[in-house]
């Protein structure tokens, strides 16, 4: 039990021995979306190919949505002030019941919601969709940029951690107050559908999952992705980790240490740097683009059908033909072919 990793800085290979693993490196975001593509589904894979259970993977990935263009995003509440070619408020006109929302300033960021109403206006002949706030009065506008969380305080807020919107749109010339900004659903992605118990602890013996890596698969949102309400997360990560933390070390305090096998390490080792030894093969630009061409559009993994499904499923295994052969000039390309393994 251990992991085998490889120093990017280094080249060089790291053998981790371990009487217990926990998984703690995020979801699948498949390498996408500005701000979300850190995660490549690494932990979700070993898990899996380790012979961990999945659940609710079916249910995962999560669209949010950006500025066209220069894919920025916010967490503020301008999805109010979606509108259609038509000029009319497009989440509105879909879930009507978000009025009674809008109208006492809360914000309801349900992100499957306002993918669904942009898209259907554009699948019916109604787009392109825009952030529109030059008729919006100055409350609603302390509403949108989020300033209303911080009035009375000394604070001051405009922007995200993650992407600066409205500092983005400003730097690029556009007024967002006499200006449409046309917006687009964005892929953020989110599959961590390992299965684990209430101790995080896996269908495997002495493996645990937390965070992102288990948020679907231990079922705490139901049937749906925790992702499609934003800055869940964080909250799961600290008390799933804590419960990880716990189980696992009562679980192998007086187990004996883990012995290596060289002969297997070094075969891993030998398998994983086969892309270093070929001229030349599939290189990892190519398997992100096709695997983005099978995960990102809605018309397979947010407007689901058996027969999209089926199709997708055909590309993400012509991806997966494709990467024994697949080359690396250095250690930088090596791993990014290990990411697309991961999200393939």
């Amino acid at each position: 039990i251990g992991a085998l990793g490889l120093g990017l800085a280094d080249g060089r290979f790291y053998a981790f021995t371990a009487r217990a693993v926990i998984l703690a490196n995020g979801s699948c975001r498949y390498k996408r979306q500005k701000g979300f593509d850190m995660c490549s589904g690494d932990g979700v894979v070993m898990a899996y190919r380790a012979g961990a259970q999945l659940r609710n993977a079916e249910f995962s990935n999560t669209y949010g949505y950006c500025s066209k263009g220069y894919e920025v995003f916010t967490r503020n509440p301008v999805y109010y002030f979606f509108v259609n070619a038509r000029g009319e408020k497009v989440l509105l006109k879909h879930f009507p019941e978000m009025r009674e929302a809008l109208e006492l300033k809360k914000e309801t960021q349900d992100f499957a919601k306002i993918t669904e109403a942009m898209a259907k206006e554009v699948f019916a002949g109604h787009g392109p969709i825009y952030l529109d706030l030059t008729q919006a009065t100055p409350e609603e506008i302390e509403f949108a940029t989020g300033r209303h969380m911080y009035k009375n305080t000394s604070l001051k807020k405009d922007g995200s951690v993650i992407s600066d919107f409205w500092v983005t749109l400003e730097k690029k010339g556009v007024d967002v107050y006499k200006d449409k900004i046309e917006m687009i659903p964005m892929f953020v992605g989110g599959q961590g559908p390992v299965r684990v118990d209430r101790d995080c602890l896996t269908t495997v013996p002495r493996l645990w999952a937390v965070g992102d890596a288990s948020a679907l698969g231990c079922g705490w949102s139901g049937a749906r992705s925790p992702g499609t309400v934003p800055a869940m997360g964080i909250p799961f990560a600290f008390t799933s980790g804590a419960l990880a933390g716990e189980s696992a070390s009562s679980a192998v305090k007086d187990l004996p240490a883990v012995a290596v096998d060289m002969g297997e390490l070094k075969k891993k080792m030998a398998e994983l740097c086969a892309p270093l030894k070929r001229d030349r093969g599939v290189t990892h630009r190519e398997l992100f683009y096709e695997i983005h061409e099978t995960t990102v559009p809605l018309k397979y993994n947010f407007f689901r059908k058996k027969e999209r499904l089926e199709e997708a499923i055909a590309k993400l295994r012509a991806v997966q033909e494709k990467l024994p052969s697949a080359v690396a000039k250095d250690f930088h390309q090596l791993a990014k072919i290990r990411e697309a393994d991961g999200m393939a």
